[in-house]
């Protein structure tokens, strides 16, 4: 899949506008955080690991300006068994299935934190490795009483992007 395509998606059915997805998307190429390379068909294709992270940020980041520190914040975040964000996003994308689980992600950058919400009710919550040896850390308790932007991702984006990553890796070969 190619980033151009994640863009897209992420403008239809994502709550962020085209100009602002192209201009996070350009921020992370910039850093070496996307492919660089030719156009249209000959763009590169993009890993799991840069699509999954590009939503994080397309979701999360307050302004464009912070695109590149909420990407670098998506490998920082774990849950309590040090799996990151970054990784699960790639796992959720990579099975429609798993993807159709998530109801949500909401990521607040200023706690900093992460939490993906499952349609059965449960959550998995994401905090920098450190909180959570932290004594009396209670993970639900964290960031419900901050007053703030919140970044969303509602769980239906994930499933488009995992069913237009498997259709056109099938495509792709």
């Amino acid at each position: 899949m190619r980033i151009t395509q994640v863009q897209t998606l992420l403008s239809l059915y994502g709550e962020a506008s085209a100009s602002r997805v192209e201009s996070i998307a350009t921020a992370l190429r910039a850093e070496a955080m996307l492919p660089k390379g030719g156009r249209g068909p000959y763009a590169p294709a993009a890993a799991s690991e840069e699509i999954a992270r590009f939503a994080f940020v397309a979701a999360a980041a307050p302004r464009v300006a912070d695109a590149v520190d909420v990407a670098r914040l998506a490998t920082d975040l774990v849950d309590d068994r040090g799996v990151s964000i970054a990784s699960a996003l790639v796992q959720i994308i990579g099975d429609a299935h798993r993807a159709y689980a998530v109801r949500r992600l909401v990521a607040v950058t200023a706690v900093p934190m992460a939490e993906l919400e499952l349609r059965d009710g449960t959550s998995r919550f994401f905090f920098r490795a450190e909180m959570w040896g932290t004594p009396n850390f209670n993970p639900t308790a964290q960031g419900q009483g901050f007053a703030g932007l919140v970044g969303y991702l509602g769980g239906a984006v994930l499933v488009q992007l995992a069913i237009a990553r498997n259709d056109l890796d099938a495509i792709d070969g």
